[in-house]
């Protein structure tokens, strides 16, 4: 009695006994431990005569419940009481509720002993996908490494004066290696030309054409010319000197 059923057949065949190995439920023992035996223990049988045991099933069978939905708490009380041992496995879900049960392994309905141990497969929620970093790559390349991961785009745009930044990623929100749910939405911000402000007027063409000259000015109206001055009396002559310088250059002469 204790033992276990292989001990138990070990011992009677050394001692020469044939053992008789009945299997029945019991709530105590585990499954393969002896119950009972007869003869009993000390008493006197002939060699090579039948000893039988009463070997442990272990629990009665019993049905595991639809735990599908209920919270990991409720779920884990439930098959305690049914004498089931347990182990939690956690599996994301897009469709149950983080802590709710998933399912059993085995399946609600099926039968089994209460020392059994039972999976309990519960939600963790959407799974969680690490955003990569796009920023830099052109808006092409960066949409689909995002829709790859199964994430919702979303385009913002901004003006800029770098030619090189032109339809490239400027920046993304939320930002890279944070994690989120599945399916979640990633904002990136694209590069685009900024407007040109252009104040310069041109002036229209008058469809004369020309050297670059335009229309030549009208030359200015020609003033009359001057009246001329009253006639007058013409003016005296000079009063008749006595030829001094003459007379002094004959002077000179003379001397």
């Amino acid at each position: 009695v204790s033992l276990t059923q292989e001990d138990a057949i070990r011992q009677l065949n050394v001692l020469g006994f044939t053992p008789d190995i009945q299997e029945v439920d019991n709530e105590v023992f585990g499954a393969g431990e002896v119950l009972s035996q007869v003869p009993l223990p000390g008493t006197l049988a002939e060699r090579g005569s039948v000893v039988r045991i009463e070997v442990s099933l272990g629990p009665s069978e019993r049905q595991i419940p639809d735990l599908a939905g209920q919270d990991f708490n409720v779920a884990l009380t439930e098959l305690f009481d049914l004498g089931f041992r347990t182990t939690r496995v956690d599996e994301s879900d897009p469709e149950v509720e983080s802590g709710l049960v998933i399912r059993t392994e085995p399946p609600a309905g099926s039968l089994h002993r209460g020392d059994e141990i039972v999976t309990i497969f519960v939600s963790s929620g959407l799974e969680q996908v690490a955003v990569p970093s796009v920023q830099g790559l052109l808006v092409d390349s960066a949409r689909q490494t995002l829709i790859a991961l199964g994430f919702e785009v979303v385009e913002d745009q901004q003006e800029t004066d770098n030619p090189d930044e032109v339809n490239t990623v400027l920046a993304q929100t939320p930002p890279a290696n944070i994690e989120v749910d599945e399916g979640g939405t990633v904002t990136i911000v694209i590069g685009i030309d900024a407007e040109v402000d252009d104040t310069t007027t041109t002036v229209p063409d008058d469809g004369n054409g020309g050297d670059g000259g335009g229309e030549t000015p009208d030359d200015p109206p020609a003033d009359d010319p001057p009246d001329d001055p009253p006639a007058g009396d013409p003016p005296d002559d000079p009063p008749a000197g006595d030829g001094g310088d003459g007379d002094g250059g004959g002077d000179g002469a003379d001397q």
